[in-house]
Order: C-alpha cells, then sequence, then structure tokens
C-alpha cells in the first residue's frame, strides 16, 4: 500500500464499500495525543476502524462514505486542537522538529525565569519580575495549555491537565499577593511566588523534552526500516505515451521510465542496472549479474543471477544490468510484508503509555478534589482570617498539585540510564520495554548463545527459564540443552516458527525475551516483549530489537537485562519519591497543619519541596552512571 500523505490520501474500494483515508496530522505531541484522538474518531458514526500512528504522524481512517464524508472527518480532527497537513511536509520528520522546538523552549524559559529565580538578589523591580514571569507562563505553557484543551475536547485527561491548573493556579495566586492590599492577606504578601510559576514551566518542559527524545528512538528506527524498501525504479515501456506516439522507442534510455514502486504493476518489465536496488520480487527475464542479498539473508556474499532466477526487492545489484518481470509489487512483496509487520509491533510498543500518563487523570481528579474540600473547609470556618484565604488555599493547592516530581521521575532515571548503557556498548532503543523486561520469565535462544554457565545460572535466579531455539534435529538439541541444564527445547525450529512459539508462551500469560541475529528473527524480534540483538547482525534485525548490545554471547544478553531492571528500579524509587514530595506539597497546602503551627504554608514551601524534590530524583537518577 503507498504511503501517500496529505488531504488528497483518500483511497477507495476498500471491504464493504468502505473508504480508506490516510493523512498527516500536526500537533500530536505525545501517545497519549495519539490514543485520544484515535478513541473519538472511533466514536464517529459511519467510522469503521481508527489507527493513528504518533511516530509518523499519520491517521488511517476506514469509514463508510454513505454516513460520512472525508470532509467531515478532518474537521472533527481539527475542532479537537489539530491541523490536518495539506500536503507532504519538507524538511524531515515532525517529530524531530518538535524535540528541537521543545528544547529550545526550555534553555529560552530558563533564561528568562533566571531573572525571576534571581530578582530579590539584584533588586529587581518586582513589576519586571512580573514581565519576565508573564513571557514564561504564557509563552513556555503554551504546549501544555493547548494539550489540555484539546484533551477536554476529547475528554481525556493527561499530565498537561496537572501541570497548566497548577501553573495558572500559582500566577494567579502571585498576582492576588502582589496586586491586592496586604491587609486583606492572612500573612501572604511576604512572599509574592513567581518563582514557583517560572519552576513549574521550566520543570515540566525539561520532563517532556526528555520524554520527546526517547520517542524519536523509535521513530528512527521505523523511518530506517522504511527506506530499506526501494521508492523508485526503471520499467521498461513498449510505447512512449507522454510524446503522444504509439510508435516504439527507439534506444534504450527511450523505453525507461523512472516510476514511484506504488505504481508499478505485476508484469511489469523492471530494469536493473549496477549499483541499484531491486524494487520488485520477479524473475530474470534477460541479463546476467551478481545480487548481494544481505538485507533478506543477512551475508554479504554476492550471488550469480540468470534467466529464469527469482530476484527479491531490496537486493543489490552489483556488476551487470538485469530485465526482471514483476511478479509482486508494493505491499505483497516479501520485505514489505516483513517491514510493515516489523513496524506495526514498534508502533505498538512505543504506544505504550508511560507512567505519569497512566495516573494523570486519577491525580488530576486527587488534587481537584482538595482544592475544592480546602476551599470550602475555610470559607466556613470561623477562625479570625481574612476574607481572601478561603481562595488562596485553593489555589495553593492546585500549585502544588502539579507533579513536576512525578513527570521528570521516568524521564531522569532514562536519560542517565542510556549514558551508563552506551559506556558499556547496550542501546536501548525503546525505554517503554523496560517495564517488561523487568518481569521477564523466558529467554529464547539460538545455540550460538551457549556458553557461559554461570550467565545461565545469574538468570535463573531472576526468575527467568531459558528455551534453546534451534534448527538441529531433535537428539542434537536435546544434548546442548542437557549440557547447559537448559529443561526446555524446541528442535528443527523454522523462522516462522518463532513468532507461533513467542505467542504460544504469551497465551500461557508469560514475558518473553528473544535474541536473534538473522533477517528472518526480524518478525520475532518484534513480537517479543523484549527484543535483542548483536551491534554486528543484519540491517533488519538491528532494527527490529529493542537492545542492541556489543557481543553476540550470552554474557551481554546478561548485562543488558541487569541494566533494565536496575533503570526500571530507579524510576520506581523515583516515583516513591515523587509521592512524599506531592504529599509534602498537598498536605500543608491545604492549611491541615494550621492548628499545629498557626501558619498557612504556602508559595515558600511549595518552591522548596518542589526544588528539594527535583534534585532528589535527579540525583538519584545520576547512581546510574556506577553501573
Amino acid at each position: 500500500m503507498p504511503s501517500v500523505t496529505g488531504r488528497k490520501a483518500s483511497r477507495t474500494g476498500g471491504p464493504g464499500g468502505l473508504q480508506e483515508a490516510v493523512f498527516q496530522i500536526a500537533g500530536l505531541h505525545c501517545h497519549a495525543c495519539a490514543a485520544k484522538l484515535e478513541s473519538v474518531l472511533s466514536r464517529e458514526d459511519g467510522v469503521h476502524r481508527v489507527s493513528v500512528d504518533f511516530t509518523e504522524e499519520t491517521a488511517e481512517v476506514h469509514f463508510d462514505p454513505q454516513k460520512l464524508l472525508l470532509e467531515n472527518i478532518y474537521h472533527r480532527v481539527e475542532r479537537l486542537g489539530y491541523k490536518v497537513a495539506e500536503e507532504t511536509r519538507e524538511g524531515g520528520p515532525w517529530l524531530d522538529q518538535e524535540s528541537r522546538r521543545l528544547w529550545n523552549r526550555f534553555w529560552l524559559c530558563l533564561c528568562l525565569g533566571s531573572v525571576v529565580l534571581l530578582g530579590d538578589r539584584f533588586n529587581l523591580s518586582i513589576y519586571t519580575q512580573v514581565l519576565f514571569a508573564t513571557m514564561v507562563h504564557l509563552w513556555g505553557g503554551m504546549p501544555f495549555y493547548r494539550g489540555f484543551w484539546r484533551g477536554l475536547s476529547g475528554r481525556h485527561l493527561s499530565v498537561d491537565a496537572c501541570v497548566s491548573f497548577s501553573a495558572w493556579a500559582a500566577y494567579i495566586w502571585s498576582l492576588v499577593v502582589i496586586f491586592v492590599p496586604a491587609g486583606f492577606l492572612p500573612g501572604f504578601a511576604s512572599y509574592h511566588g513567581l518563582d514557583v510559576v517560572v519552576a513549574l514551566i521550566v520543570l515540566a518542559t525539561l520532563g517532556r523534552s526528555l520524554e520527546l527524545s526517547m520517542d524519536s528512538e523509535s521513530l528512527e528506527a521505523v523511518r530506517r526500516l522504511e527506506n530499506l524498501i526501494p521508492r523508485t525504479g526503471r520499467v521498461r515501456m513498449p510505447m512512449v505515451e507522454s510524446l503522444g506516439t504509439k510508435e516504439p522507442a527507439q534506444g534504450l534510455e527511450k523505453c525507461c521510465v523512472l516510476l514511484a514502486t506504488y505504481e508499478m504493476r505485476p508484469g511489469d518489465i523492471v530494469e536493473l542496472r549496477p549499483g541499484e536496488i531491486a524494487p520488485v520480487d520477479g524473475i530474470v527475464q534477460g541479463g546476467n549479474s551478481s545480487i548481494e542479498e544481505s538485507v533478506l539473508t543477512g551475508e554479504y556474499k554476492s550471488v550469480p543471477k540468470g534467466l529464469g532466477d527469482r530476484v527479491l526487492a531490496g537486493s543489490l545489484n552489483k556488476e551487470g544490468c538485469l530485465k526482471i518481470q514483476a511478479e509482486r509489487v508494493g505491499c505483497d512483496m516479501k520485505l514489505s510484508r516483513i517491514v510493515a509487520g516489523i513496524c506495526r509491533h514498534i508502533e505498538n510498543k512505543a504506544a505504550q503509555r508511560g507512567p505519569a500518563e497512566t495516573w494523570a487523570a486519577v491525580w488530576f481528579a486527587l488534587v481537584v478534589f482538595l482544592a475544592f474540600a480546602a476551599l470550602g473547609f475555610w470559607f466556613f470556618e470561623p477562625a479570625n482570617l481574612p476574607p481572601c484565604t478561603p481562595l488562596l488555599v485553593g489555589l495553593s493547592v492546585f500549585a502544588a498539585g502539579c507533579p513536576v516530581t512525578l513527570a521528570l521521575a521516568a524521564p531522569a532515571a532514562h536519560w542517565f540510564g542510556r549514558r551508563a548503557a552506551g559506556i558499556r556498548g547496550i542501546k536501548i532503543r525503546d525505554f517503554r520495554v523496560l517495564d517488561s523486561a523487568g518481569r521477564l520469565d523466558v529467554l529464547l535462544l539460538g545455540p550460538a548463545l551457549l556458553g557461559d554457565q554461570r550467565a545461565f545460572d545469574d538468570l535463573k535466579s531472576w526468575g527467568m527459564e531459558p528455551v534453546l531455539l534451534s534448527d538441529v534435529p531433535l537428539p542434537s538439541a536435546e544434548r546442548m540443552a542437557r549440557r547447559f541444564g537448559i529443561s526446555d527445547f524446541f528442535a528443527e525450529v523454522l523462522p516462522e516458527d518463532k513468532v507461533r512459539i513467542i505467542q504460544r508462551f504469551h497465551r500461557l500469560g508469560r514475558r518473553v525475551a528473544f535474541v536473534g541475529a538473522k533477517p528472518e528473527d526480524a518478525p520475532a524480534l518484534s513480537h517479543a516483549d523484549v527484543g535483542i540483538a548483536g551491534k554486528f547482525d543484519s540491517k533488519l534485525a538491528l532494527e527490529a530489537a529493542d537492545i542492541v548490545v556489543s557481543r553476540n554471547d550470552i554474557r551481554a544478553v546478561f548485562d543488558a537485562v541487569r541494566l533494565c531492571r536496575r533503570i526500571q528500579r530507579i524510576v520506581r524509587q523515583n516515583l516513591a519519591l515523587g509521592f512524599i514530595v506531592q504529599a509534602a506539597l498537598l498536605v500543608p497546602a491545604t492549611g491541615a497543619l494550621y492548628p499545629y503551627f498557626d501558619s498557612l504554608w504556602t508559595a515558600g514551601w511549595i518552591m522548596s519541596v518542589m526544588s528539594v524534590g527535583s534534585l532528589a530524583v535527579v540525583l538519584n537518577s545520576t547512581r546510574l552512571r556506577r553501573f
């Protein structure tokens, strides 16, 4: 199926008279945005199936044109705050651009916020500090405010909602303290709290920037896989219709037309010149050459090809010129089917919600409940406090409820974990597999990794059962398994059997890690909960794997799993620290400690605890450097 973008991406002829539309969307900031958009569109009358891909910023919609027009789908998307692209974007993937923009926004907000944070030290006017804090608040927080509005339109609350409410509450609270006469304030006027506004936006932007940087790894893998499929090829045409003549073309160049691969049809004669990559699966009809099929076989040796031999898409022509009659084109080619399956499973893993998104809606509901409960309590409390006390307490609870420390928990650990992994020759391509890596039950591996008995013993001590997959006969496989103390093994395993074995363990409720090296292992690597490949394995295996190790031995696999478990343990510790910090913020903000301290703890306390909590999360994450 061709990859078409823009408003003209509609295609008809689907099953049951359904129409299919594929179009690009601008404004998807996270996987929660994609999930929300998918949920909203699927509820539209006439829509049968929706798939929104965050990494490629595309939506695929199957709908009944008798009930719903394509323009209505576009309008619904744009009402949610997103933009349907008019044409294919130039200049690189949107996610990379968005990541760079967000990092630039973070550094600029940090510079502007420094004026507020250091304002009292340099005796700057309070109005100057208000001006800079307002710029950080309105411009720096705009991605979160837009995300909150889109979530509200789609009835889906995310971290954007928590950040937006907290930032606006802190900002309004600061303006009240600065501009309302001191006689109306119960001890609030000594601290304006503008630095809380700045800290909320800067730290939230930092967490989002780190998260997008991690997402770009999945996007890069999908992009490199799709680049393995040729985009164009030379097709021999019997006539040159573009010149208005039906006479046979004279000369080789005149009868060859450069076409996109999705325009080719079975039966076309494709001319493959030296140095070109085969764009179709077909049979050689003329010429002799040598072909390198490393993409599909993993072997970099040249294979002679002549009349009647089969050539697969993705093969590199080394020498002579070949004329190939196309048998399978587009999405029917063997390479296309493999790549499509791998990309689909990579995207499914990437669409898993992170820790922050999982509890965001519940956390937001809790903060709203506490804020209104505190406001109501202090409104009816007969204590001798100024009239604006309930409002300020409610705003304080909203400001204290921003889960900045919790939002930093996973990105900070992942960032330091990636650095620690790089030093040891390990590349973790998608950190969303860390949760699965911490709960693995089964390790599927081939005979090439057998050799370190101690590593096998360590894996078993973690509750991981090694399972041998061998293509040798049963007696030989049994001897190898018995030698290394492996109780479960499979003999005479074909490449397509590996996916079925993984699915079998999944049906039993087991979490599976698979170690592969060959191109035919790529589907199994993408199906497994955690796919592991060696640095020098085939391109397909490398792009399909979640983790890449520098050595093809069981000890390297053991080190990679151990590091993943260590990172996940740090993430859990950071989350525990975050919850402690949030409790230390919310309890005083509600005024619950007023009877004991005869004081309402507000912005000063929020700023201090938030700073200490964020620093504690970062320092705890640096422990990964000692792995």
